[in-house]
């Protein structure tokens, strides 16, 4: 006798079914002629964006957009996801932004380098990951001292 699927097993699989459906639908979206070419852009401008901040590969080369791969990409992304960067990791590319630009002068280089170690001794990069997370070390121990003298 086959195992009866269980209310929660029918309802992920349910979920995944309207996953793969939206993510179907979306890539349909690129084959339909009549669909503007400025809509096609932004809808892969914002597939893009999303997938870097979320960490997912939605493009292979060979099979182009991945059904799967979209999906998860939705699945991760609902709710209140957003597009934009947190404050953190923007201020974070701006900082390594201007310690990696060549036309940087030296006294605005040496200013940013200097507060940016400051941070935290163990920074040894001027990657956007590497400063963000210092940053966040920074914030940890300002409001731990807060704590203290409260």
């Amino acid at each position: 006798m086959a195992k009866q699927k269980t209310i929660k097993q029918r309802a992920e699989a349910d979920e995944q079914a309207k996953l793969d459906f939206a993510a179907q639908s979306i890539i349909d979206l690129f084959v339909v002629e009549e669909v503007p070419g400025f809509l096609k852009l932004a809808i892969e401008a914002a597939l893009d964006r999303a997938a870097e901040l979320a960490g997912v590969t939605i493009w292979e080369e060979e099979e182009g957009y991945s059904l799967r791969a979209m999906a998860d990409l939705f699945a991760m992304t609902g709710g209140n996801f957003s597009l934009r960067k947190s404050d953190g990791a923007e201020l974070a590319d701006l900082l390594s932004k201007i310690l990696r630009h060549p036309s940087v002068p030296t006294d605005l280089f040496n200013v940013v380098g200097e507060a940016v170690n400051s941070l935290n001794d163990a920074i040894d990069h001027d990657s956007p990951e590497h400063i963000e997370y210092a940053l966040r070390a920074f914030e940890r121990k300002e409001k731990e001292g807060q704590k203290k003298s409260a």
